[in-house]
């Protein structure tokens, strides 16, 4: 009420103030240069062309490049000129962190938020209800339950959702990745033990081995489950999903000695997804290792604020997320095949990707190592105090490749950043 409030209460089962975050926005939008630029009328024909088909929720760049030509728009420079500023004012989704991006327009924002809501629990909405109803009748529903459960969702549930009037499962679906909603899961059909963990559940029968393994060398069992592997129906990963989780024993746990490393994202704050998609970048990329040796790389670990993830037979690590400090935390056990610089490498990466790909660079976070020096056991220090420190020279060691970050492969290609890596 007098203007000084840092952020607009508002109670989501009366409406109670949602009326003054509209009188806000207006008066933001009004005064915008956006809103107040001038734009040639060739633009205004364009963008009409672009929606007049109400079945067509998406462009491919080629076909916007027609329209525009046709009303006098030839140079590409304008046409994304015309395009971001469409996209600023909210009336497309134009995304150009990648070329894979820029080459779709989708020209219905409100049925793409719809689709990946599709995917995500929406409680009592009436609206779900009947999306529950039609899933049962499609004898779909215990699909949904698994992902409910396991945060893992199979290509026919999608195609069932985004493919059922039309619509392009295979342009969501790499659409989610690329914005790292999700990503493959490479790891076969798996399920929660009593203790939280996940556990591969590929049975004897269905790699067709039956009886017969004892006369299999392991190089033709890992043959079997690498075929099986491909004729399955693909599996995807979706973070957002995963619930409150417990990834290991906390007496065991306790009992270990780690190294810490802390990205803090207080000087600003940790907004919400974040740290889901560094799991779905997590994921993604120990599944790949996975694909090509699944007996040196085990199946991620996984909760909603925590995970355990290897990056190779002796490369394994904890993530922690602490929304009230606004931190990561990065744990890697303490032993002699360990290699914390290389995990710091990898997700100093993946940061950067996802900051550039997904959050317009404006995230923002300081690197800290927790010391073990009996004079400041505990105590966080900046990197850059760290570097000619012999306790933390771990995180420094020149085994690591130290290629990926320092080489700024954060505009890349979503597939090739992982290949990368």
């Amino acid at each position: 009420q007098n203007g000084d409030l840092k952020f607009f209460p508002i109670d989501n089962t009366t409406k109670r103030g949602v009326s003054a975050v509209q009188t806000a926005i207006e008066l933001v939008a009004i005064d915008g240069s956006d809103v107040n630029q001038n734009v040639p009328l060739r633009w205004i024909r364009c963008f009409d062309m672009m929606i007049h088909d109400h079945h067509k929720y998406y462009l491919r760049m080629n076909e916007v490049k027609v329209m525009a030509d046709q009303c006098g728009i030839t140079s590409d420079d304008e046409i994304q000129q015309m395009l971001r500023l469409l996209h600023q004012l909210g009336v497309i989704v134009y995304l150009t962190a990648t070329a894979a991006l820029r080459d779709v327009v989708t020209v219905d924002p409100q049925w793409l938020i719809d689709n990946i809501l599709k995917v995500i629990p929406r409680g009592n909405d009436p609206e779900w209800a009947e999306t529950l109803d039609g899933l049962k009748k499609a004898d779909m529903y215990k699909d949904w339950k698994e992902l409910l459960k396991t945060a893992i969702v199979n290509r026919n549930l999608l195609e069932y959702f985004w493919d059922a009037d039309g619509n392009d499962a295979d342009f969501m679906i790499d659409l989610l990745q690329r914005a790292m909603i999700m990503c493959k899961w490479d790891f076969g059909k798996v399920h929660f033990t009593g203790g939280g963990g996940i556990q591969r559940r590929f049975t004897l029968e269905q790699l067709g081995l039956g009886k017969e393994t004892e006369e299999l060398t392991p190089e033709e069992i890992e043959t079997r489950l690498k075929e099986y592997r491909a004729e399955e129906n693909q599996l995807y990963f979706v973070p957002s999903v995963l619930g409150e989780r417990e990834i290991v024993d906390e007496e065991s746990f306790e009992s270990m000695e780690f190294s810490k490393c802390v990205f803090d994202f207080s000087n600003k704050f940790l907004p919400d997804g974040v740290f889901e998609r560094l799991l779905s970048l997590c994921v993604a990329y120990s599944g790949t290792l996975h694909a090509r040796d699944c007996n040196a790389i085990n199946v991620p670990l996984l909760g909603k604020h925590r995970a355990k993830v290897w990056f190779g037979e002796q490369l394994a690590f904890y993530l922690f997320e602490y929304k009230d400090t606004h931190e990561i935390h990065l744990l890697v056990q303490d032993d002699e095949n360990s290699n914390p610089a290389r995990c710091l490498d990898i997700l100093m990466s993946m940061l950067d990707k996802l900051n550039h790909d997904v959050m317009a660079n404006g995230l923002e976070w300081n690197i800290l190592f927790e010391s073990k020096a009996a004079e400041n056991r505990g105590e966080l220090i900046a990197k850059a105090d760290c570097e000619n420190r012999n306790e933390f020279s771990k995180w420094f060691s020149t085994n690591s490749s130290n290629t990926v970050e320092g080489q700024g492969h954060a505009d890349t290609d979503y597939h090739v950043f992982l290949e990368l890596l």
